[in-house]
């Protein structure tokens, strides 16, 4: 508060002084004190400035609560945002969350999409264009066998029996016989045990 005291007290001393438009002495133009218009014209550009600040101290706290949000993977939700980040400043979400799109959009690449009840989610919309390492169709099959045995393993918390593990495959369907094909996997038993 001083210090916009203090530039109204510098502005009312600048204004008082004599302003030469040319050379003669006619041209001198006296201020004694600021005008009406000068004094609401400082008023609003300080009332904007503060408003303009305040709106972008809110979309910056939107957005890193968005991040935070999305980080964690937890829901984002209207009711949350409207609670955690814009307490009594609630009639300005429409506004805020507009900027934050075009924030999210420009800066992070993400995308903000509004799904069904009041529910948000963060997409990249930065496309991938790396070349990616494609695995053969072999060693795509066996990559699915690998995921299906370590599965089970991990859901059983601890080690699997032998038994276990061709009983929980044959109730998916694979066969585990000794010299038995699968179409998709061929022959199973010999690709676990190696």
């Amino acid at each position: 508060m001083s210090s916009q005291n203090s530039w109204r007290n510098q502005m009312q001393k600048n204004l008082s002084q004599p302003i030469v438009r040319g050379r003669n002495a006619k041209d001198i133009v006296y201020y004694s004190q600021p005008s009406s218009s000068s004094s609401s014209l400082s008023q609003n550009l300080s009332a904007d400035h503060a408003t303009s600040k305040d709106n972008d101290q809110l979309v910056n706290s939107l957005i890193r609560y968005l991040l935070m949000l999305d980080g964690r993977k937890q829901i984002i939700t209207k009711t949350r945002i409207i609670k955690n980040v814009f307490g009594n400043r609630g009639k300005h979400f429409v506004q805020t969350m507009n900027n934050a799109k075009n924030l999210l959009s420009t800066v992070f690449g993400y995308k903000l999409i509004e799904l069904e009840s009041g529910k948000y989610m963060l997409v990249n919309e930065i496309e991938n264009t790396l070349p990616h390492i494609e695995p053969s169709a072999t060693e795509s099959s066996q990559m699915i066998l690998l995921f299906l045995v370590l599965t089970h393993i991990f859901m059983l918390e601890d080690c699997c029996s032998e038994e276990l593990l061709w009983s929980f495959l044959t109730n998916l369907g694979i066969s585990c016989e000794d010299d038995q094909q699968h179409s998709y996997f061929g022959n199973v038993k010999q690709l676990i045990n190696e």
